[in-house]
């Protein structure tokens, strides 16, 4: 895995511009929502994202985008009569995002296609942005959003079985309770009782037939043999 800085981020904001599909078919698209399709269609084209469609109830809108994602933006009165509108958040756009990508896993001697999903998409600081790095190699790439200007930095797995690990939920209540449980093993050994210092074997009188630190033969007939190999 690796940490690598990137930006993705693209300044979008509200003007003039021809983009877009217009309204869905069921329903009638306002001048206001028009205005919204065309200038942010436009701006959005760059980067490989289009929009479907606009639909606002002032003063919040929805952006659908062709493909999937949708973008939030908020309206207010301008100069003239005219709307303002603004997104709520920086848009990260998945080309680039996904060409970086590429380009890390091509310094490491991979080839494989790599998909950061929508075309676009809202962020704001903090956020992880998916993405999935294809046959034959597998893996993840997340990509967090470390400032408001963009700033992006990128953490690559190669292999699913290392995508799987990393994005697996470590279960904090179970390993507490398999920690408690190691430490109710550990009093119950040392709460046995005083050791009589005999090490848990009965005491020998002094014909048991082991030969004592003096170096005296046993007694008894222990039937074993000394030293000499002769008989006791």
């Amino acid at each position: 895995m690796r940490a690598l800085p990137y930006w993705t981020a693209i300044a979008v904001a509200g003007g003039a511009g021809a983009c877009g599909k217009g309204a869905p078919p069921d329903r009638t698209e306002s001048p206001v929502e028009a205005q919204i399709r065309h200038s942010l269609g436009a701006q959005l084209a760059s980067v490989g994202a289009e929009v479907q469609a606009v639909i606002c109830t002032p003063p919040r809108c929805s952006a659908t985008l062709v493909g999937g994602g949708e973008l939030t933006l908020t309206t207010a009165a301008g100069a003239g009569g005219a709307v303002d509108w603004s997104l709520d958040g920086m848009v990260i756009a998945a080309s680039p995002l996904e060409a970086y990508v590429r380009d890390q896993l091509a310094d490491l001697g991979v080839t494989a296609a790599v998909s950061c999903g929508v075309r676009a998409r809202l962020a704001h600081v903090g956020d992880r942005i998916d993405c999935a790095i294809g046959a034959p190699i597998g893996g993840a790439a997340w990509a967090t959003v470390r400032d408001p200007a963009g700033a992006i930095t990128v953490e690559i797995a190669l292999g699913d079985d290392a995508a799987r690990v990393r994005t697996t939920e470590v279960d904090s209540a179970a390993l507490e309770r398999m920690s408690l449980a190691l430490d109710r093993d550990g009093d119950d050994d040392s709460d046995d009782g005083p050791d009589d210092g005999d090490g848990g074997v009965e005491p020998v009188d002094g014909d048991g037939g082991v030969q004592d630190a003096g170096g005296d033969r046993p007694s008894g007939d222990a039937g074993l043999r000394d030293a000499r190999g002769g008989p006791p």
